[in-house]
């Protein structure tokens, strides 16, 4: 009895959880910084009060295209209202293991190239509305006064 039940909930969560049935839509867009494509940038979707789901993130290709993930890896996210962060950083001098101690990079060994406010969830002034077959095309432009760094 207790391995049918449980063959029942596997079952069960495999249907909530499969293929979109459970109301996650595919989403795509694209990133522009200045009216260029932004390259290896990572576009993070975190939903607002009222939308469904913990968001999801997509990495920008060389054209500056991306497609949304769930954080289970999941392509698609529900439709809804959602604060977006872009985000890209480089490396502000080459790192070695024995700088880092074995433990890997800190957020001092970085340096983000997006200008404020747009990399930070608490400062963006991205919104977006997601919506079957509706691409989430993004144009930030850097404000006057910041120095990008590489």
């Amino acid at each position: 009895m207790r391995s049918c039940l449980f063959g029942l909930a596997v079952l069960t969560v495999a249907a909530v959880t499969g293929c979109g049935s459970d109301g996650t839509i595919p989403v795509k867009g694209s990133v522009q910084l200045d009216g260029k494509p932004l390259d290896k940038a990572l576009v993070t979707l975190i939903p607002d009060t009222g939308t469904p789901g913990a968001g999801g993130f997509g990495a920008t290709d060389d054209a500056g295209n991306f497609e949304i993930m769930t954080p289970q890896g999941n392509k698609g996210i529900f439709p809804g209202k959602y604060k977006v962060t872009v985000s890209k950083t480089a490396l502000k001098k080459e790192v070695t293991k024995a700088e880092t101690g074995e433990t890997g990079l800190t957020d001092s060994d970085l340096n983000e190239l997006v200008p404020p406010p747009y990399f930070n969830p608490e400062t963006t002034t991205l919104n977006v509305t997601v919506e079957a077959d509706k691409p989430v095309d993004l144009k930030i432009t850097t404000p006057p006064g910041f120095k990008k760094r590489r």
